[in-house]
């Protein structure tokens, strides 16, 4: 029984610090930005798993156990990734008439993904684009260069710049409409957040 009794107090201790130091991290946790929220309350939850095995393991070695403290803690991370996934979306901010273009496949991904809003307090991509124009072999090249810069309000959270080639026989304009077709096929490649230049976190 000793050894039992001391295995169930490791356990339990472990749990314990666990809900102990999501408590502590709540102050930080509001303060934070929407994306940040997102990232941290998805962390939390990836390791409900973890948590629930060692919780079983703890019910075995003692069946007396008082539930209510860890089962609380379970609704209460679930409930916070809900609010925060809820809260996370973006929308496109184009600069010129180009980026608006290019960009339509990013807007296409993010409404798919559910993290497309067009409201005023959604993150920012602010878009701008140039582009080189040549022609060769009787092909007409446009070499695009599409920058994206992600803002959670006025900070700079990420961004990533996109070199992209459209050719046509037609003009000069044609070529864009090729080159949305090879962002598009780029996003489904790399997926959004890489494209977003964000570090990606992937919660259900």
């Amino acid at each position: 029984m000793g050894n039992f009794s001391l295995l169930y107090n490791a356990y339990k201790s472990e749990l314990d610090q666990i809900i102990s130091h999501y408590n502590a991290l709540q102050s930080a946790f509001k303060k934070s930005k929407r994306y940040e929220r997102y990232q941290k309350s998805c962390q939390e939850k990836l390791g409900l798993p973890a948590f629930n095995r060692k919780l079983s393991v703890a019910k075995i070695l003692n069946p007396e156990i008082i539930l209510r403290t860890f089962q609380a803690y379970e609704n209460k991370v679930n409930h916070q990734f809900r609010i925060a996934k809820k809260q996370l979306n973006f929308n496109i901010q184009p600069t010129d008439k180009s980026s608006k273009v290019l960009s339509e496949p990013l807007s296409t991904a993010l409404a798919k993904a559910e993290l497309w809003n067009k409201k005023s307090q959604s993150l920012a991509i602010k878009a701008s684009s140039s582009v080189r124009f040549n022609k060769t072999s009787g092909f007409y090249i446009g070499r695009y260069l599409l920058d994206l810069k992600v803002y959670d309000g006025k900070q700079l959270i990420g961004g990533k710049q996109h070199g992209i080639k459209g050719a046509s026989l037609q003009n000069n304009a044609a070529t864009q409409t090729q080159a949305v077709k090879k962002f598009t096929q780029l996003i489904e490649k790399e997926g959004l957040w890489n494209v977003l230049g964000l570090q990606e976190v992937s919660c259900k």
